[in-house]
């Protein structure tokens, strides 16, 4: 056994074979897991609208915008100061007038970079890759209960069969991950390395290693796990070929998530727009550092201002504002590297491992037995609330429109008026007031009832509307 491994005796089931790898048999060494976590949840301090819930996330340091920003703040005001004292102190005369010259050129022309645009665009597009990449993080649960479903069986030869489907599943996510990130690759340098972390036996190993293709072998565990599926499909643990159907299906949906993660790690967005948005938000405040210069001159009262303020505080802000949305931009470029809003990464690994042999393993044969629930002698059901919330107030879903009440008794009901000014023939159709919440079945009606006197044709005038005998009459027709 290796050094810095342990065995875990308390995780090998009885009556497994020594060929079968479980996922916890072996407990590796942590190797490059940080201290904390990556992904910044802070979803619970943003429950409410209130002052204290904006208080709370602006006081927040891990992944906040004042961790990303006071380095390079600190550094710019720095030079911003030494600039001034320059100025102000060391220059003579014909230097100072050299300097605010300058200044007063950069500060007429600072606002041609369209920061704006280019950040706002930007960062949008690295959103929209970030979300690509969050709904592909490919979880197994969906096709772990399938497995758990279709395999049936509380025996041994059952029991292997499942986890053997759901480890080779995560086993291809761990072999996708261990390439696109930085964090997985460190953890698990080698393949010798997945073997001692429960992945894959030595057999599996060894064969996915005589596959010799040009290409990365990311299939290969894929198609064990669909060979699995037709072994217990021959065997008899799977009953019928559209479970086999359903079981390949969800494997392709697992691959082909993992396949588009690849895909948006081999083609990033490309290398010459990132380099002119950070390059521009650095060369514009480079050039700030001159252009908000407070001077003492007169002749350029722009510059000046009313006051003389010695801290440009809005210069401040906009370097906050401006190179904390860069630093957005430039902490979701890879969600898969080791910033603080980058993915869990390692958790996702251990979870989908975890969560597929819990789902295939436990509770097989052991389901509850069915029972009257508490609702059984009710028509509608009402669910109980906690005393806090009893008197909360609801707003159901009802319709926007269904407050409408028409003002008269009947409504006649023609066609549409042309463009000309001109009305088709029609027939007048009456509708009961309290007839409008069926509004489907009013309409189906009417269409019936059109359809049957399609023969006959009635000449509707603006002038002479029909009696309400007429409307009682057709009214007896309507089935409302």
């Amino acid at each position: 056994m290796s050094p810095g491994l342990k065995r875990n005796p308390a995780s090998v089931f009885a009556g497994c074979q020594s060929d079968v790898v479980v996922a916890s048999d072996y407990l590796p060494m942590v190797v490059g897991r940080r201290k904390g976590t990556m992904t910044v949840t802070y979803t619970a301090d943003v429950s409410n609208g209130s002052i204290r819930s904006f208080l709370n996330l602006m006081l927040r340091w891990k992944g906040s915008l004042w961790k990303k920003v006071w380095r390079e703040l600190f550094l710019w005001m720095a030079v911003y100061a030494a600039i001034n004292i320059m100025y102000r102190f060391m220059f003579d005369d014909a230097q100072q007038r050299a300097f605010e010259d300058v200044c007063a050129l950069i500060f007429k022309h600072h606002d041609l970079i369209p920061m704006t645009f280019m950040l706002g665009f930007y960062v949008t597009k690295i959103i929209s890759r970030w979300s690509e990449c969050f709904a592909n993080l490919a979880f197994c649960d969906t096709f772990s209960l399938m497995i758990a479903g279709h395999v049936r069986g509380t025996d041994f030869k059952a029991r292997r069969m499942r986890r053997t489907i759901v480890r080779y599943i995560c086993l291809c996510q761990l072999l996708v991950y261990r390439d696109i990130s930085m964090v997985i690759r460190k953890r698990f340098p080698t393949l010798e390395s997945v073997r001692f972390a429960g992945f894959w036996n030595q057999n599996e190993m060894e064969a996915f290693e005589s596959v010799d293709v040009p290409n990365r072998k990311y299939w290969v565990p894929i198609k064990w796990a669909m060979m699995a599926t037709m072994e217990a499909r021959k065997d008899g643990l799977i009953k019928n070929d559209f479970a086999v159907q359903d079981i390949f299906k969800e494997i392709l949906v697992f691959r082909n998530k993992l396949f588009r993660l690849a895909m948006f790690d081999w083609a990033p967005i490309p290398l010459l727009y990132s380099q002119v948005v950070a390059l521009a938000v650095r060369i514009y405040f480079i050039f700030n550092l001159l252009g908000r210069q407070m001077l003492v001159t007169d002749r350029y009262h722009d510059l000046r201002g009313p006051l003389m303020t010695y801290v440009p505080i809005f210069s401040i802000l906009e370097f906050i504002f401006y190179t904390g949305w860069l630093k957005v931009a430039e902490a979701l470029l890879n969600p898969f590297g080791g910033d603080d809003d980058n993915f869990e990464v390692n958790w996702i690994v251990d979870r989908n491992l975890k969560a597929s042999f819990e789902i295939v393993d436990q509770g097989i044969g052991a389901e509850p037995a069915m029972m009257k629930d508490i609702f059984w002698e009710e028509k509608v059901p009402e669910p109980l609330y906690s005393a806090e919330t009893a008197n909360t107030p609801i707003n159901p879903q009802i319709g926007s429109a269904v407050s409408y009440v028409p003002a008269t008794d009947h409504i006649e009901m023609v066609q549409r008026i042309t463009s000309d000014g001109t009305q088709t023939e029609t027939i007048p159709v009456f509708v009961r007031r309290d007839s409008f919440e069926s509004t489907e079945s009013v309409l189906s009606n009417v269409k019936r009832m059109i359809r049957n006197r399609r023969g006959s044709r009635i000449t509707v005038s603006n002038q002479n509307s029909p009696t309400p005998e007429d409307a009682k009459r057709l009214d007896k027709e309507l089935i409302v």
